[in-house]
């Protein structure tokens, strides 16, 4: 089993790929992905990934150097 416990799948560069970067993963064998926010601006694009699928599931945060 494989989880990717830190991601950032809403960054610039995966996000216009999200669903093939998200293929990829699972075809690679990664059951779980902790989709990770740095600040609150993200917290509805962070959990609309999540709810992609019962393997992605959001972190909301807000990183110390955006506090």
């Amino acid at each position: 089993m494989l989880i990717d416990s830190h991601c950032h799948l809403n960054y610039k560069g995966l996000i216009e790929h999200q669903d093939a970067v998200l293929a990829r993963a699972r075809a690679a064998g990664v059951t779980g992905m902790l989709n990770i926010s740095t600040r609150e601006s993200e917290w509805d694009a962070i959990i609309a990934t999540a709810e992609k699928g019962p393997d992605i599931w959001a972190s909301v945060g807000i990183h110390p150097h955006e506090a």
